[in-house]
């Protein structure tokens, strides 16, 4: 399970998402499109960037970290 935690606003979490940290988990690392995911994440942290995620309102791997349904590299 590849799971992150990031720092700054975060707004509009479903109930499931309560954790004291924000703490979000690739649906799918497997996919194409979480391996995607997870690389922009790497990408930002590495270079000091900053990322856009956005969930599914769902903690279906883990109970209270959101499943991340899109990541933009700003």
């Amino acid at each position: 399970m590849h799971y992150f935690t990031l720092s700054g606003e975060s707004t509009g979490r479903p109930t499931c998402h309560n954790s004291s940290f924000d703490i979000w988990v690739i649906k799918d690392e497997t996919s194409v499109l979480g391996k995607s995911q997870f690389s922009m994440v790497v990408a930002a942290y590495t270079s000091g960037g900053t990322v856009k995620v956005t969930g599914t309102d769902s903690c279906t791997r883990q109970s209270d970290a959101e499943d991340v349904d899109f990541v933009v590299l700003k």
